[in-house]
């Protein structure tokens, strides 16, 4: 791979990232830490695109000024692939948890590698036994800093899966945080890059990856509920199309709890969404470990759950563990409410059920429940 080539691959990847930078500076509307790991991801991989062929180009020439651009650039790039490894580690673990006091309990020793890898980065500016630049100004990789470093890298890559597997175990399935969306891109460019040497592409592959899951991020802003974290209205109507085409049974929840508005009136708004936010840990306590339901916010406090079920045995159990959960979690909480849930169920028939109609269906039977809840009122 020639220079030309070289700096056209990586001006692309930061022009990719400069163009998302300013599409989130325009639509960001919070800074969170999860915020702030995914903008150092950005920022890294940016400096990378421009660092490494400013090392192609001083490759073999002659001067100390070029020698230590070339020294240090690489320094740099290596550094880079430890703490972006790190950092896209804790970025997986805090988006899908949220919980900053995790990242020091779980991925400490983890750091702790990452540090143990930049001294001796540090050291191999006078050692030269990672890598070096020999007298003629030209880079030479050592065999030994393939596995050290790629392998630092590929054991992240396996930590973000892990941690990924494990959480859909227990809060289930998620669907707009593909993690493959970055690491396959990244993975690619890293692996040509490691085998061919004098080839270029890694952190063009990392800026594709990057862009791929902000594209996943935007398109879970589209289709997730923003209080509850549930699935809204607009992605019910592509699930409600992908059942219409699909095969087997299905059958619909429709739940709405009671006396929510006592709650908004007496305890405040606040306190209802928070009412809403304990409603939907329910619902997905509930489905946990079930790949055939999904939960979804319908309107206010009504919520819907379709299920794929074999008989409508299956549907009324599920019904029995989310009362039984309900119940439970309100005295677990202590809350100043009660979570009750009225819910009703009836099957999708196809070729004769619109969306409209099914949903008037277990509308009509989850306030059957309803009235039952509040004495015939």
């Amino acid at each position: 791979m020639n220079l030309q080539s070289i700096i056209i691959l990586n001006a692309a990847g930061f022009i990719l990232l400069l163009i998302l930078t300013l599409t989130r500076k325009m639509t960001r509307t919070e800074r969170t830490i999860e915020d702030h790991l995914f903008t150092a991801l950005i920022q890294m991989v940016m400096v990378a695109c421009i660092v490494e062929p400013l090392t192609f180009y001083v490759d073999a020439k002659p001067g100390a000024v070029y020698y230590w651009i070339n020294l240090l650039g690489n320094t740099y790039l290596y550094t880079m692939i430890l703490i972006g490894a790190y950092v896209w580690c804790i970025y997986v673990d805090f988006r899908l948890y949220k919980k900053p006091d995790r990242v020091w309990k779980k991925y400490r020793y983890f750091g702790l590698m990452g540090i143990i890898m930049e001294l001796g980065l540090i050291a191999n500016i006078w050692g030269g036994f990672l890598f070096y630049v020999d007298d003629k100004n030209v880079y030479h990789r050592g065999a030994f800093v393939l596995y050290v470093f790629y392998f630092y890298f590929a054991l992240s890559a396996a930590c973000s899966i892990f941690i990924l597997e494990k959480y859909k175990k227990t809060h289930g399935n998620i669907v707009f945080f593909p993690i493959w969306m970055f690491m396959i891109p990244v993975f690619l460019g890293c692996l040509i890059q490691a085998f061919f040497y004098g080839v270029s592409t890694s952190w063009m592959g990392a800026a594709m990856g990057i862009v791929a899951i902000y594209m996943s991020l935007q398109n879970e802003q589209s289709y997730v509920d923003g209080l509850t974290g549930l699935y809204n209205r607009q992605y019910l109507d592509h699930a409600m199309w992908e059942i219409k085409v699909g095969e087997g049974d299905y059958y619909g929840i429709m739940m709405d709890l009671n006396f929510f508005k006592k709650i908004n009136d007496t305890l405040g708004h606040s306190v209802g969404d928070q009412a809403l936010k304990d409603t939907a840990r329910i619902l997905i306590k509930s489905v946990m470990n079930s790949a055939d339901c999904t939960v979804f916010r319908f309107a206010g406090d009504e919520f819907i759950i379709l299920i794929k079920a074999a008989s409508e045995a299956a549907v009324v159990d599920l019904e029995e563990k989310i009362r039984k959960n309900a119940k439970s979690y309100s005295e677990e909480k202590n809350r100043p409410y009660e979570i009750s849930i009225s819910m009703g169920h009836d099957k999708y028939e196809r070729g004769v059920d619109t969306d409209d109609t099914f949903f008037k269906k277990i509308d009509a039977a989850m306030y059957i429940d309803k009235e039952r809840a509040h004495g015939g009122r």
